[in-house]
């Protein structure tokens, strides 16, 4: 009974250990009775027990005995029953709260009817996640397939009107979420290999052969090329430091140019800064520059102010975050982070990112720090743990990140295409719990763990701590497809 019985089993332990901790107990107060007072414990109840023994000719080491249990029995028993209530109520308190914190989460995300649905789809109990622990995407993959001629993306761009530009070796496209439309009225978009917006939601597009283009909001355009001043027609990048100059990263140097009235004037020249291939404004006017063969310098008003020596890594993507931290990207599966201090480069510390190979990019986002690499995409916590984004074919050549007015983020590959990550108000449990994604057909939370019946055997997740539990039960069903699971209370 007491084996297939929950409660009897709950109170056979208190018992058994109210036992064990009584012989304890006993042995220790029978030798301070003996020792201080004759072996009486000073409880009336119990020395007129330990009388009456000894008056019926008992022997006296029974009177000690039984007088030390009987007093420590009561104790005992009445502290382990303290125990198992409190740990009964800690329990419920712990629950109450988990369901309360995934309520909480669920109502940021999704409307009261989708609630609804997501109850009566079968989810039977409710866990918790902590707060990103893990993040869940909806992934959609752009490439020739589905209407992008080519199916590879340089760079990209928002304009304030909800409006995405594709920088593409075909050209110029417009993109409004369900379309691609190709702009071939301006002759000068062709091949382009990098696209800004600025604060006046100006498009500025740079070519491969053709300069820059400024394309205004009404469809008119500037076009700055090699007889206007730049050194070469090929610009790689585009940015705008925090005093309004414009820079331009071509393959014959960096060049600095003003907005007036229409008009772009270039202001200053450095063709010994090389072949520039990225661009990162700080908050504090200066332009972060790199170049071809991985050098990292900072310019201020056009000037070159400072130059980061070697430091035995070469740069490949470099982004300035909110705190005018200076992210490096590496080869070598890490990157480092630089400060400018009293005018020079200051390192602060390296990051390694296991499996990630030459990162090209950077996205900030609260606590969370996006990665762009040749080989896939990946995100650090505040913690500094990678967690790698599983993306299928896109997987090759990412070179640029950024975030829509919905949240979304984008990444862009001169390879594979454009893949949007869309948060999910659902959490994938078995990534959070590293476990390989398989079908379920039941899933249950017993004893604090979601256990989970699928096509390849029994799955015992710790949600809470991101672990998969594995014991003689899930090998005993390791292979097997499991149909159902259930919990009884009684046989």
């Amino acid at each position: 009974i007491v084996k297939h019985n929950r409660f009897f089993e709950k109170f056979s332990l208190i018992f058994s250990a109210t036992a064990f901790f009584t012989v304890i107990r006993a042995a220790i107060m029978m030798m301070i009775n003996l020792s201080i007072n004759e072996g009486r414990s000073g409880f009336y109840i119990v020395d007129a027990i330990f009388d009456y023994l000894e008056s019926i000719s008992s022997p006296v080491w029974l009177g000690y005995v039984l007088a030390a249990i009987f007093v420590c029995f009561s104790d005992v028993l009445a502290a382990m029953f303290l125990i198992y209530f409190g740990l009964n109520i800690s329990k419920r308190f712990r629950k109450r709260k988990r369901a309360a914190e995934l309520k909480k989460e669920l109502m940021k995300k999704v409307s009261l009817g989708l609630i609804l649905i997501y109850i009566f789809t079968g989810m039977s109990g409710a866990f918790s996640v902590k707060a990103d622990s893990a993040i869940s995407f909806v992934e959609k993959l752009y490439n020739s397939e589905n209407g992008l001629t080519g199916g590879c993306v340089n760079d990209l761009a928002m304009t304030v009107d909800g409006s995405m530009w594709l920088a593409t070796y075909g050209g110029l496209f417009r993109f409004n979420g369900s379309k691609f439309v190709l702009i071939d009225n301006i002759p000068t978009v062709r091949s382009i290999q990098t696209l800004f917006v600025d604060n006046e939601d100006r498009l500025w597009a740079g070519t491969q052969d053709s300069g820059v283009t400024l394309l205004n909001i009404d469809m008119s355009w500037v076009t700055l090329n090699i007889n206007s001043g730049l050194p070469t027609n090929s610009v790689k990048c585009i940015s705008r430091d925090s005093n309004g100059l414009y820079y331009f990263g071509t393959t014959g140097g960096l060049v600095t140019a003003e907005y007036d009235n229409g008009d772009v004037k270039i202001v200053k020249t450095d063709t010994n800064a090389g072949n520039i291939r990225d661009l990162s404004p700080d908050r504090e006017g200066h332009m972060i520059v790199m170049n071809n063969i991985g050098g990292v310098s900072c310019y201020e008003n056009g000037d070159r102010v400072a130059e980061l020596s070697s430091g035995g890594f070469s740069a490949k993507g470099i982004r300035v975050d909110g705190e005018n931290n200076i992210y490096i990207g590496t080869e070598a599966e890490k990157f480092v982070i630089y400060r400018l201090i009293d005018g020079d480069f200051r390192f602060v510390r390296s990051v390694s990112v296991p499996g990630m190979k030459t990162i090209r990019d950077f996205y900030f986002e609260d606590n969370i720090t996006f990665i762009a690499a040749d080989n896939g995409i990946g995100y650090i916590d505040e913690k500094e743990h990678l967690t790698m984004i599983e993306t299928g074919v896109f997987n090759n050549s990412i070179d640029h990140i950024y975030k829509d007015y919905q949240g979304n983020l984008w990444f862009t590959s001169s390879r594979c295409g454009l893949l949007c990550l869309g948060r999910s108000c659902f959490t994938d449990v078995f990534k959070l719990c590293n476990e390989r994604t398989t079908v379920c057909n039941s899933i249950k939370e017993w004893n604090g763990y979601l256990h989970v019946a699928t096509n390849d055997g029994l799955k015992i997740l710790d949600v809470d701590n991101g672990e998969s539990i594995k014991n003689e039960v899930t090998e005993a069903l390791s292979g097997n497809r499991i149909r159902n699971l259930m919990t009884v209370t009684s046989f």
